[in-house]
């Protein structure tokens, strides 16, 4: 396994730990070394600030403090909306209800506990990993971020340009690994230097 992905931050949000448990340990025992479990939330940046690159979401039983009805949902709404280079695989116990298909979308993966044997949990975990970590996805999912942002941004109209330029041939590139994203991402920054309210985007970069 690739070290960088041995090493991406793993997160069970699931209101039942045993049931979760023995996909804990097998992800350990397969060599990923930063695999965490929470029952439940309090706020709903508690799963931002976990910082995690992986996310196995339950939709039921979590997030219930929050008195909201969408219950799992609305931490995945919350942590595509402030953190979209973060995977998310949905993980139910139960058939996902075509009535929630719309949220539902908004994962990266949906799958129901009956259906993932262990041998597919670490396939799925890897590919999942890779899109988080690995720069050529992750530092396009970033780059999009900020291209939402950037009439707020303190730059002038040659840097937004200059800008606009840089996201066009990330995505042209988009999971090609040949690519320079190390160049890439030093002329991203270089660009967004004045811009400091985005500067906790532009250090999640991955170079």
């Amino acid at each position: 396994m690739d070290t960088h992905l041995a090493k991406g931050r793993i997160l069970f949000l699931d209101d039942q730990r045993d049931a979760v448990e023995p996909y804990v340990a097998h992800l350990k025992s397969e060599g990923f070394t930063n695999v965490d479990v929470m029952t439940d939330v309090k706020a709903l940046n508690q799963v931002v600030d976990a910082n995690a690159d992986l996310i196995f979401l339950d939709i039921t039983g979590v997030a219930t403090s929050l008195n909201s009805a969408d219950e799992g949902l609305s931490v995945l709404e919350y942590v595509k909306k402030h953190q979209p280079w973060t995977q998310v695989i949905v993980l139910s116990g139960s058939d996902f209800p075509a009535s929630k298909a719309k949220s539902l979308s908004k994962a990266d993966l949906c799958i129901t506990k009956g259906s993932l044997n262990l041998a597919e949990l670490v396939n799925v975990t890897e590919d999942q990993l890779k899109q988080a970590v690995a720069p050529e996805y992750r530092n396009v999912k970033i780059l999009t971020v900020l291209e939402k942002r950037i009439e707020d941004m303190n730059l002038g109209w040659w840097k937004k340009k200059k800008f606009r330029k840089l996201i066009a041939e990330a995505r042209a590139h988009e999971g090609d690994p040949s690519y320079d994203w190390n160049k890439l991402v030093s002329r991203s920054k270089e660009t967004l230097s004045v811009a400091a309210n985005v500067a906790k985007i532009v250090a999640a970069f991955s170079v």
